[in-house]
């Protein structure tokens, strides 16, 4: 009966941990670019705005494919000699203690000889650089809040390239990790002390 009533606890609590934010991240970007139009020097994203030079949107039958499978995706050297900065239209609350995690592939420009650089600015910035035929790889970059008042970020991609060839982008998630409640901690630490008293007082 103990073995059985001390399962069916850790039953609930784990349900009631798995259910609350503690662990779970909330994705509050997500943009694969399938759905944007075909277009060399392309400015009409949903998602974002080209704040500076150009980007293509490439790739899907046959436009400037060089990766084929992977659906459209973004050239961010674009057709100007002028490599782009990619911001994001939303802007996204941070908290102290809050992390975001920012995914997104990238592949090598498949068509210049020369490395290029991606860097990526949040709160915190990061740099990427892929080689020519490097194929669409997944990149991550973590961002956390330690302390001060609320704040706002946008995500930012810049190339450092100018030749036309440039880094090739997809599939961009934004995911929210807020600070753990309190409440859920509270229920972990106050069901431990009864599992704890239940085990002392059956010895």
């Amino acid at each position: 009966m103990k073995n059985k009533s001390t399962f069916i606890f850790v039953s609930i609590l784990c349900f009631a941990l798995l259910a609350s934010p503690v662990l779970a991240g909330i994705v509050v970007l997500s943009d694969n670019f399938d759905s944007e139009t075909l277009r060399l020097n392309y400015t009409g994203f949903a998602n974002w705005n080209v704040t500076a030079g150009s980007v293509d949107l490439i790739g899907y039958q046959g436009f400037y494919d060089f990766l084929p499978g992977n659906g459209r995706y973004v050239d961010m050297d674009g057709s100007t000699n002028h490599a782009g900065t990619l911001e994001s239209k939303a802007s996204f609350p941070i908290n102290a203690g809050d992390r975001y995690e920012l995914r997104f592939y990238l592949a090598g420009n498949q068509r210049n000889s020369n490395p290029d650089q991606l860097t990526v600015t949040m709160l915190g910035s990061g740099t990427f650089t892929r080689s020519k035929m490097d194929d669409f790889a997944l990149q991550t970059l973590w961002v956390q809040k330690l302390g001060g008042p609320p704040e706002t970020f946008k995500v930012i991609f810049s190339h450092d390239g100018g030749d036309c060839v440039g880094l090739l982008l997809d599939r961009v998630e934004l995911i929210y990790h807020p600070v753990p409640v309190p409440g859920a901690l509270l229920l972990l630490g106050s069901g431990l002390l009864s599992l704890g008293l239940r085990h002392r007082r059956s010895c």
